[in-house]
């Protein structure tokens, strides 16, 4: 029917619309305009033979011009009851109750899947949170075996007692107000399922009431703890009444020769070893043997191997002497040799002139040729030459130095 134009100038009181004719009823008059049977225009869609009543039309294809049941009401299908396999709750695919396993365990498949999965991420938020189970006697010495949070008292993860009796748990003393915690679920006996928090820590702890912020420290209290800027103040005010710059990084030393022989700088640790070190290594420290080659009441002869001793380590020789507790009349000069390893060390022998008592007053010195004694030699005394046979008791010392 299109391009028809109908003009009217009554009132309209009705319009009536068929499957062939549109029927307008007006004050006076009814004008009835044929359209026709369906699909005679090439802009008409066609449907099926037959529909349900309220049911939704759809596209039968793509031409646009043919339509089909859509198979639901508008009230079914905004319907959240109802699905595709015809029953009712929420009934799930076989895929949905696969993501529901996989996720939370188990799901019969009748449960709704927004509730079923908030349940189980809630029942996993909470799974190992503290739960507080009371007191626990601790003096049978063992870790809590029930009374937890789980089925028939299970023992769960998070599960904390209070120590209200002393013990041993795990090897650890544990006394009243001591927390005691499962870090597992089935903890058992072994230590390290188990959390132990000591709360008799046997001191005040520091808190507002008992912070001093005095840098005197007047109070000299066992209870009251000092703040961060009052220990800063005392020390600081401690440092200038001492009158000499405290060590810090400006003033350290790391030379280890001490080269500035400084009163104001403060050698470091590797420092001060090096250089005593150093010396160490050059430093000679003296050393003496004194032997004695005789009794003190015998007549001494001449003869060789009068006395021996080995020597304890390497030494330096530097002097040698020789002393009579009786010195001889007269006669031949008293003659002394000493020897290393079988070898003189002396090229001019010690001598104690007639009626004196040492060598040292004698006429004739005595001179070292091998000063070099090596270590564990052995020295060896001889007698060269006695005069009238009166002197007696002998002694001869030998002087040097070793390193260190």
């Amino acid at each position: 029917m299109s391009g028809i134009n109908i003009t009217y100038t009554e009132v309209i009181q009705n319009i009536a619309v068929s499957e062939t004719a549109v029927t307008i009823a007006f004050a006076e008059t009814v004008a009835v305009i044929n359209t026709g049977g369906g699909g005679g225009g090439s802009g008409d869609v066609v449907g099926p033979a037959s529909a349900v009543t309220n049911r939704i039309a759809a596209f039968n294809g793509t031409t646009g011009k043919l339509i089909k049941d859509g198979g639901k009401t508008i009230a079914e299908v905004l319907s959240t009851d109802n699905h595709t396999d015809g029953t009712t709750n929420k009934v799930y695919s076989a895929s949905d109750k696969t993501r529901l396993a996989n996720t939370s365990g188990t799901n019969t498949g009748d449960q709704d899947l927004s509730s079923y999965a908030t349940k189980a991420y809630a029942d996993a938020l909470v799974v190992g949170l503290i739960d507080d189970r009371g007191n626990y006697n601790a003096s049978v010495n063992t870790f809590p075996a029930s009374g937890g949070s789980g089925t028939a008292g299970a023992v769960l993860k998070g599960d904390l007692w209070t120590v209200s009796v002393a013990g041993t748990l795990g090897g650890h003393a544990v006394t009243a107000g001591d927390l005691v915690r499962a870090l597992v679920d089935s903890p058992g006996q072994t230590d390290s399922n188990w959390a132990i928090t000591e709360n008799n820590i046997g001191y005040v702890a520091e808190n507002a009431s008992n912070k001093d912020t005095d840098s005197t420290f007047a109070a000299n209290s066992d209870t009251k703890y000092p703040s961060q800027k009052a220990v800063k103040t005392a020390l600081e005010t401690k440092q200038d009444s001492l009158g000499f710059t405290a060590e810090n990084v400006s003033n350290k030393d790391t030379d280890g020769t001490l080269s500035s022989n400084s009163d104001t700088k403060y050698p470091s640790q590797k420092a001060v070893k090096t250089y005593a070190d150093t010396k160490l290594a050059k430093a000679s420290v003296p050393c003496e043997f004194i032997i004695a080659c005789s009794d003190l009441t015998t007549a001494l002869t001449s003869g060789t191997g009068k006395a021996y001793f080995r020597a304890p380590y390497a030494f330096t020789l530097t002097a040698v002497r020789a002393s009579l507790l009786t010195a001889q009349t007269s006669g031949s000069i008293f003659t002394v040799d000493i020897n290393e390893s079988g070898t003189t060390v002396i090229s001019t022998k010690l001598t104690i002139d007639n009626t004196e008592k040492t060598s040292q007053t004698a006429a004739t010195a005595a001179v070292i040729s091998d000063s070099a004694i090596a270590d564990d030699a052995e020295i060896t005394i001889d007698i060269d030459q006695v005069g009238d046979g009166t002197a007696k008791g002998l002694i001869v010392t030998l002087i040097g130095t070793h390193a260190v």
